[in-house]
């Protein structure tokens, strides 16, 4: 009878243990799971509906009609009559980002991966700008750019204030390159190491002794071995193309016209003292960026596919 009694204390104790754990993970997870309910699936779901709603006031309040496609042809020809620049300039700064910061990225992983000279003070100085803000940089970067080199330009070179590097319109879009390749490094660079640092060191060991140079491992061996997270960061540009606004509102603000791109006017139009539900005549109304948020999607989302595809069957192999 006693170890009947114990046996079924042990069970309760068990039993209460095993809530206290259910509990304490139900928790954890709470958070999370309504900020996604909340933050993802509830605002995308109310921006799909915004698109196909016009707001209007009037005696009887707020009215919430609903107007089919008007919102999308607002947004499709303030996109394609009047900003047309803002597409060229997205395709611009991401074939920038492919081209010039991508193999600058693989470049410094493969020469910290090997451990040269400082190669852990470079990895911590590439990381430094996702450590403080990007606000803080963009206003060092404006200081240095725009003050330091100025004032060298004007003091030492005698050169006009127009020629000034970020206001010049020939030079800003460097200026603009090469602050989004200084804050690109960083995640880059962490991602890329952590893949090469995978690479088993018997594979490396055997093409130094058959005598590889650092370019050729680099070339036939690390590549191919990192090339899923390669692809995988390239889908991730072609996917946000239309709304990274590529750092041109931290560098310029509300004064970046002439750097615009997609994403930086989505951002503008919708921060827009005056911008509304309602409209204001000058710039878009929510529905209508709502609408030309619905566009960039139905343009990005069969591209993006295309590429993940295009760089699965064509991308190297590991054999």
């Amino acid at each position: 009878m006693i170890q009947t009694v114990t046996h079924t204390k042990k069970r309760h104790k068990t039993d209460f243990t095993r809530v206290r754990k259910v509990l304490f993970y139900s928790s954890l997870m709470l958070i999370p799971f309504l900020h996604f309910w909340v933050f993802y699936i509830y605002i995308n779901f109310n921006s799909i509906l915004m698109a196909f709603r016009h707001w209007s006031l009037s005696e009887n309040g707020v009215q919430v009609t609903w107007v089919g496609m008007s919102n999308f042809d607002v947004a499709w020809r303030a996109l394609s009559q009047n900003n047309a620049y803002l597409v060229r300039n997205s395709l611009i700064f991401f074939a920038c980002q492919v081209f010039i910061s991508l193999p600058l990225a693989l470049l410094a992983s493969y020469y910290i991966f090997k451990k040269r000279f400082m190669s852990g003070f470079l990895r911590v100085m590439l990381f430094m700008p996702q450590i403080l803000s990007a606000l803080i940089l963009g206003a060092l970067w404006r200081y240095t750019s725009g003050n330091v080199l100025a004032w060298i330009q004007e003091n030492w070179f005698h050169q006009d204030p127009s020629t000034y590097w970020l206001m010049n319109p020939d030079t800003q879009i460097w200026a603009l390159i090469i602050f989004n390749t200084l804050m690109n490094f960083g995640v880059d660079v962490l991602l890329y190491t952590n893949g090469m640092s995978s690479i088993h060191t018997s594979i490396l060991e055997s093409a130094e002794i058959d005598g590889a140079t650092p370019w050729q491992e680099l070339w036939h061996i690390v590549l191919p071995m990192i090339y899923p997270t390669i692809a995988n960061l390239l889908v991730i540009g072609v996917a946000t193309l239309f709304v990274n606004q590529y750092q041109v509102y931290t560098i310029y603000g509300a004064g970046g016209a002439d750097m615009a791109n997609v994403g930086y006017f989505l951002y503008v139009e919708a921060k827009a003292d005056n911008n509304s539900v309602f409209g204001n005549g000058v710039n878009l109304s929510y529905p209508e960026l709502s609408a030309l948020g619905l566009i960039m999607t139905a343009i990005t989302v069969p591209i993006t596919f295309a590429i993940r595809y295009g760089l699965k069957k064509l991308g190297p192999s590991e054999d």
